[in-house]
């Protein structure tokens, strides 16, 4: 149901507002928040001019990646998360979309690399990468797990400063 106006003599008795959508963003990435993840989703369906049903986001998420150039043949989403049976997702195409997030062409991306937990220090990453290990400081990542499947995909600095995409699942 799509949001009416209110009547002119209606008064307002009460207002909420959200966090800005980055910082939403920032923590169902360091999080590993499934549940603002469908929600996150449903956002862009609106956006799109969409209903804000589950098949909706799925559809209008779809259609934003690869309108930003990623193929998503083969590609199914059963859900946004990933939680959902039957979700699919090439190594290639995840690490596609990640790319999109440190293009210098696509600046309206950069908060969701910026909100990716950094190896030993933040997120679900704060504790994989103890003192002394090379990855800390410098691993971003979003882990991912399931029965039978371990995921983690993200960015990493190398030694001479050049900046890598990386997606590993197993």
């Amino acid at each position: 149901v799509m949001p009416q106006a209110a009547p002119s003599s209606a008064r307002e008795v009460a207002r909420v507002e959200s966090a800005p959508l980055r910082d939403v963003v920032t923590y169902l990435l360091h999080h590993s928040d499934n549940t603002i993840t469908e929600v996150v989703g449903r956002i862009v369906a609106l956006d799109a001019g969409r209903p804000g049903s589950g098949q909706a986001a799925r559809q209008a998420v779809r259609a934003q990646v690869e309108r930003l150039g990623v193929d998503l043949e083969r590609a199914e989403l059963t859900d946004l998360s990933g939680l959902g049976r039957g979700s699919r997702m090439t190594p290639r195409q995840v690490a596609d979309v990640l790319a999109l997030t440190v293009d210098p062409d696509h600046p309206e991306l950069r908060d969701v690399a910026r909100g990716l937990p950094v190896g030993g220090l933040s997120g679900t990453l704060a504790d994989r990468y103890p003192q002394g290990s090379p990855g800390r400081g410098y691993v971003t990542g979003k882990t991912g797990s399931l029965p039978r499947t371990t995921a983690l995909a993200g960015t990493v600095v190398t030694a001479d400063d050049r900046l890598l995409v990386y997606t590993l699942m197993a």
